[in-house]
């Protein structure tokens, strides 16, 4: 499911355009989920596009940030923004993919298997 999510990021991605922009107020907070500790990151994304300033809050538990300038992707669509560049994303869905698919083809050849002992048992039983 995430490689597809992201194979759409992929492809929305390319109608963005780099700008430099600064992550401030960066926090660090400890939350439970599925009864264990995670490390959420709260912190504010500040740019300027087009003489308008945008300011976006975000809380996040997956990327770990750090404070001060950076380079993001921004929309022309809209003003969604991303940390990553398209060819990150991209690069990203195919590795998912890959996975995606080589737990599928795992689980197929499993279930053969199953099936072959299976049918052995039940032939030496007769």
């Amino acid at each position: 499911m995430g490689a597809v999510l992201n194979a759409e990021s992929s492809e929305g991605a390319k109608n963005y355009r780099e700008i430099e922009a600064e992550i401030c107020n960066l926090e660090e907070v400890q939350v439970v989920r599925h009864r264990r500790f995670v490390t959420r990151y709260n912190y504010d994304v500040v740019w300027y596009s087009d003489g308008v300033k945008y300011i976006r809050h975000m809380k996040e538990e997956i990327d770990r940030v750090s404070e001060g300038e950076r380079t993001i992707w921004v929309s022309m669509d809209n003003q969604n923004f991303s940390l990553h560049s398209p060819e990150e994303i991209e690069k990203q869905s195919i590795q998912e993919l890959l996975i995606a698919l080589a737990a599928g083809i795992a689980g197929i050849v499993t279930l053969i298997i199953r099936r072959k002992d299976r049918q052995r048992k039940n032939h030496g039983k007769t």
